[in-house]
């Protein structure tokens, strides 16, 4: 991840989220009202275009590097979404983003949080700026929210939670959108070890990145996909299949309770099947202990 200024890549999520409100294809999946007010520098010129763009290409969202976006950005933010309240309507009283980015579950779905704790985990300049941005745009919040700076590849942050308030008495939802295959195999297996002795009921959910999209002969837009994050020295740093990702989760004590490609997520949200392409990007898993 990036050592120095803010994610790019947590920007580019919420970019496309911010364009998928203009389109009747893709506001199915995700429609978030406040994505736009998170737009920067980085981001703004790019919106504009494909604000246009979307207006003339008929398969903006199945096409190219914008249909690697609509699985990461839309489909994937979608389920965790979904799940986050799903869980607590299930009593699970606290939840963990780690790498939170510019997640607005907590404004879109406040009545729902009621008294929630929050925890907001990232690197610390994406952090301070998603507080300036939230301020700047009047989006204070009366919940529970609780920001945690971190960098994974150094930080523990167990000790960090509990000083922070979260009770290991109590169930936790622990989500790590977009994060896994930023680290090194050493800083995941530490993460999943801390992870696992968190509290005495854990959800833990999260994406990783398929060996396949690492190959030489993947497809036009997964070779401009890994372009660009190169470019913006966000590069993906591990890679598993279902079945290593699964001996990883045993090895720590989990449960798998699913853990199937990111593309099947296309399947259930969009209405129509995921171009084949997707398919050698990531997985996704919900898993307990």
């Amino acid at each position: 991840m990036r050592k120095r200024g803010s994610s790019k890549t947590a920007e580019l999520a919420v970019m496309t989220r911010a364009l998928a409100i203009h389109s009747r294809y893709a506001s199915r999946v995700m429609n978030d009202p406040y994505a736009s007010c998170f737009l920067g520098p980085t981001t703004l010129i790019p919106y504009l275009f494909n604000r246009l763009f979307m207006l003339v290409n008929p398969v903006f969202w199945r096409a190219g590097i914008n249909s690697v976006g609509f699985l990461i950005a839309l489909c994937r933010h979608r389920f965790m979404s979904d799940l986050m309240l799903s869980s607590m309507g299930e009593n699970f009283k606290q939840i963990v983003l780690i790498g939170a980015g510019y997640d607005t579950n907590f404004l879109r779905n406040t009545e729902q949080y009621g008294d929630t704790s929050l925890f907001e985990i990232d690197h610390p300049n994406t952090q301070s700026r998603k507080i300036r941005m939230i301020r700047k745009h009047s989006l204070e919040s009366n919940l529970n929210i609780i920001y945690i700076g971190a960098d994974l590849e150094h930080n523990s942050i167990q000790d960090q939670l509990y000083e922070q308030g979260l009770d290991r008495r109590e169930a936790v939802l622990i989500i790590a959108e977009g994060v896994l295959s930023y680290l090194s195999i050493h800083s995941l297996d530490r993460l999943f070890h801390s992870l696992s002795n968190l509290s005495v009921k854990i959800r833990f959910a999260a994406d990783y990145r398929l060996p396949q999209m690492n190959e030489k002969n993947v497809s036009l837009a997964i070779k401009r996909w890994r372009q660009e994050f190169k470019m913006m020295n966000e590069q993906y740093r591990s890679f598993f299949d279902e079945q290593d990702m699964d001996q990883k989760l045993t090895e720590h004590g989990f449960r798998i309770m699913r853990n199937h490609n990111l593309a099947q997520l296309w399947d259930e949200y969009s209405g129509d099947k995921a171009p084949k392409h997707l398919r050698t990007i990531a997985g996704l898993f919900v898993s307990e202990r």
